[in-house]
């Protein structure tokens, strides 16, 4: 199993998902081409590293996914 973390970079939230999780598409993301408000981080291994680089990034909204629930 995959981690990956979604960092907004304009905002202050961050979410871990699930690679296998429709939002995240193993670090592709929803959309076409790269997108310049957002970057994704990953994959880790461990849920507990992606929990914690998502809390290095300092956001204020930061938790998991409420689709895939990681």
């Amino acid at each position: 199993m995959s981690y990956y973390v979604l960092e907004d970079l304009y905002t202050s939230w961050a979410r871990v998902h699930l690679g296998e999780c429709s939002s995240c598409n193993y670090g592709q993301g929803t959309s076409e081409g790269a997108s310049t408000t957002t970057q994704w981080h990953g994959p880790y291994e461990e849920r507990s590293q992606a929990f914690e680089k998502m809390e290095s990034l300092e956001k204020d909204d930061a938790r998991g996914c409420q689709l895939c629930n990681p």
